[in-house]
């Protein structure tokens, strides 16, 4: 009896991880409705947590008027994920995907900026080292006005903490870049060298083959 137990606790184990391997699977071809489903039906943290993740990463590729739909159910599943712990990622899709829904909403979202740094700085206090919530929190201290709290000075610093935490991810160096350039015109030197480092990393992914176009397109304008 005892063995049998053992046998069917071993098989359980097995199929789970399976599962959630295929919802992943599913994630990297980017059917990521069907990942964001498979993996909220496990009923377990980590499927919450890739099942947000699914619906966040695929945010830029759904049809615009999907878009509050889908990230409403990243926040869902974000939630549900921090309900059963509290956690950095959990807090990083749960502050993704509330400031994917702002960016559709626009000004009628307002009240709800504060809640995306939160969620950044949260999920950083959780896990100092996080690269994900470090970027997020630049791309917020860039993106929103001094009025609501956005300060250029600290986007700078932690676009360059971003780098130093993820140096092999593409989409650090392209963002890092523009927020460069964005931030001062005299930084185009500074700007020009992220880009190329993003171009001596080898893409992994169709996605940092796609960031690494747009690379080109950019540098090809600066010089």
């Amino acid at each position: 009896m005892k063995l049998l137990f053992l046998t069917t606790l071993l098989l359980f184990g097995s199929s789970f991880a399976a599962t959630l391997q295929e919802a992943q699977t599913l994630l990297e071809g980017d059917k990521y409705v069907q990942a964001a489903n498979m993996a909220s039906n496990l009923n377990t943290e980590a499927g919450d947590l890739l099942a947000a993740k699914a619906l966040v990463t695929g945010y830029v590729k759904f049809p615009k008027s999907e878009r509050i739909e889908k990230m409403s159910m990243a926040e869902k599943y974000a939630l549900k994920a921090l309900e059963r712990k509290n956690s950095a990622e959990g807090h990083f899709w749960l502050g993704s995907a509330v400031g994917y829904i702002l960016a559709e909403k626009g000004v009628g979202a307002l009240p709800r900026v504060p809640e995306v740094k939160g969620h950044y700085e949260e999920a950083l206090k959780l896990d100092p080292n996080h690269a994900d919530a470090t970027f997020g929190l630049a791309q917020w201290h860039l993106n929103v006005p001094p009025f609501l709290g956005g300060q250029i000075s600290e986007a700078e610093k932690l676009f360059a903490r971003a780098v130093d935490l993820g140096p092999k991810k593409v989409s650090y160096r392209l963002f890092y870049a523009e927020a460069l350039l964005k931030i001062s015109g005299r930084n185009k030197r500074r700007a020009i060298a992220q880009l190329e480092e993003g171009l001596k990393i080898t893409p992994t992914s169709e996605g940092m083959r796609e960031i690494q176009v747009r690379i080109r397109q950019k540098l090809e304008s600066l010089r």
